[in-house]
């Protein structure tokens, strides 16, 4: 199977009324659209058959119904983004509720052509006086089987989306993005990778059906792809659901950015110590900006003890994370130089407003 492949092979689609469809392999989502349409979506002489034909900007002398075929589309389009589609027992339910939605669809638009066009209400009034009434019956049941059909994918559509960051300050920088990426929950590891309770977390997130998504940092850990990797074989991640910045949060922003962010949080006398880590982080690469800065703290003399320091810097982290959590939400405009933060908003857009 493709990595955009749908798992429909050997699978059948049962719809009252309707045909059976059978699909023998797996199919790309494009690929099970063009059979819907093909399948269950009519050829219609538009004025002589349908109502709406005087309002329907794609009627044609004869043509497939583009109103039941758009339905369709659509519906794989929006409503595909809230649903697992590579579940098998989901996508099934998905796609026969979009076929019940695209007649439901044409149905309406339809119905709706008789109260729109005088002249073909009367056309019918004249002969079958009947039609719109029996129209009115199909148009309701239609209505009660979608009702029927979305009580069942209900639980598919109703997935959470759930960010799972290492810190204080990861969690302060990517909670503005949870109202426009509809995210749920914000996790927060309390440090470090915290590999036990992630073990223990994302199975019990996966079961419940929860969309996940992981941001990590690599400074100073071992193996933290390959360690995600591993979960991804384990069906506990999925594929793009997860961003590793190289070093620490704060070395993922560009140094002009970083250097004002602590610079706006600091007394003035810290301001030098500042420039100092910047500066020899530019100059050796190996050396990222915190571990510069906190040579530089320590090298200051201005502190009794390693506690006291480490309490010190944490605290600056937090006030820091609110100026990039400022830089962050203005990054997105165009002019903004690019970053590994700007990245990683970038790849959690593209997994929540995927449909995968």
């Amino acid at each position: 199977m493709h990595r955009r492949d749908l798992p429909t092979e050997n699978m059948r689609i049962e719809v009252p009324g309707e045909k059976v469809l059978f699909f023998p392999y797996d199919s790309s989502e494009s690929a099970v659209i063009y059979k819907l349409v093909q399948e269950y979506v009519p050829y219609i002489r538009c004025f002589r058959r349908c109502a709406a034909s005087g309002s329907c900007k794609y009627a044609s002398d004869e043509t497939k119904c583009k109103p039941h075929e758009l339905a369709i589309r659509n519906f794989f389009k929006y409503a595909g983004r809230e649903v697992d589609l590579y579940d098998p027992r989901k996508l099934k339910l998905f796609i026969e509720t979009a076929l019940i939605y695209g007649e439901l669809s044409a149905m309406s638009y339809t119905h709706g052509g008789f109260g729109a066009d005088s002249a073909f209400f009367g056309f019918w009034k004249t002969r079958y006086l009947h039609t719109p009434l029996f129209m009115s019956g199909r148009l309701k049941a239609q209505i009660e089987l979608f009702h029927q059909w979305m009580a069942k994918l209900s639980p598919a559509l109703a997935s959470r989306r759930v960010l799972v960051v290492e810190g204080k300050c990861e969690r302060i920088i990517f909670s503005q993005f949870a109202e426009t990426l509809y995210i749920d929950e914000i996790i927060n590891l309390e440090g470090g990778t915290n590999r036990p309770t992630l073990n223990t977390l994302l199975p019990i997130l996966r079961d419940r059906g929860e969309r996940v998504f992981v941001i990590l940092d690599g400074d100073g850990k071992r193996n933290v792809q390959e360690y995600l990797q591993n979960l991804k074989k384990r069906k506990l991640l999925r594929n793009g659901s997860s961003v590793v910045f190289r070093k620490a949060l704060e070395d993922s922003f560009p140094p002009e950015v970083t250097q004002g962010a602590y610079k706006a949080v600091l007394d003035n006398t810290y301001h030098v110590l500042v420039d100092q880590a910047i500066k020899r982080s530019r100059r050796r690469r190996s050396i990222n900006f915190s571990s510069s800065f906190k040579m530089a703290l320590r090298n200051s003399g201005r502190f009794q003890s390693n506690e006291d320091r480490e309490k010190f810097i944490s605290e600056i982290k937090i006030e820091a994370a609110m100026v990039f959590r400022e830089y962050l939400s203005k990054a997105q405009y165009p002019g903004f130089p690019k970053s590994e933060a700007q990245r990683a908003v970038k790849q959690l857009e593209r997994f929540y407003f995927s449909r995968r």
